[in-house]
């Protein structure tokens, strides 16, 4: 059954089951960051464009969304990694097509050097970035900060400078600045 009244993005939700997608959010839009007890959370709109270039409208950036098999996109809020400017209990992430806040899901572990699978699994200033970057890693990826392109060295691994997140010429306007703490290659 579809819901009559469908609700925009930007609008309070209610996920009828879980996170499988089953929503009153109007077509092409997801119910996002459902409470758990409530069923609530508010419709974000899926990303336009195709994987390889996905689009949102401005301000916003895509993550990808994977779901009972399917990989699709949804447009968070956009966010610089560098000036930590999403909610408390968000993170700035890399996905598709770009920076966005998303739940902060570190709990406990997150801090500099700790294992990680998953893009918001480190702390606030900090991304899940490859082994070989990382001093002492013993997984695929561990925690390590982000830093300021040009500025002084304050990575804390030995052997660690601030290296590109992105090649050059890459780096979207506004985000040319943005390096990773790691091992250079």
């Amino acid at each position: 059954m579809v819901d009559p009244n469908p609700k925009p993005p930007g609008e309070v939700c209610v996920a009828l089951d879980g996170l499988t997608g089953i929503d009153n959010c109007e077509l092409g839009a997801y119910c996002w960051d459902v409470d758990p007890q409530t069923h609530e959370g508010t419709c974000i709109s899926f990303c336009a464009g195709t994987s390889d270039e996905p689009i949102c409208e401005a301000g916003y950036a895509c993550i990808s969304l994977q779901r009972g098999g399917a990989d699709a996109g949804i447009c968070l809020p956009g966010c610089h990694p560098l000036e930590y400017d999403c909610a408390a209990d968000e993170l700035c992430v890399s996905t598709w097509g770009g920076w966005q806040c998303a739940p902060d899901s570190s709990g406990d572990a997150g801090a500099y050097g700790d294992l990680c699978e998953f893009i918001n699994a480190c702390d606030p200033g900090l991304v899940c970035f490859g082994a070989e970057y990382i001093p002492g890693c013993e997984g695929s990826g561990c925690c390590t900060p982000l830093c300021q392109l040009g500025a002084p060295n304050t990575c804390p691994g030995e052997n660690q400078v601030c290296i590109p997140w992105y090649d050059d010429g890459e780096a979207p306007e506004g985000y040319e600045d943005v390096g990773v703490c790691g091992i250079p290659n």
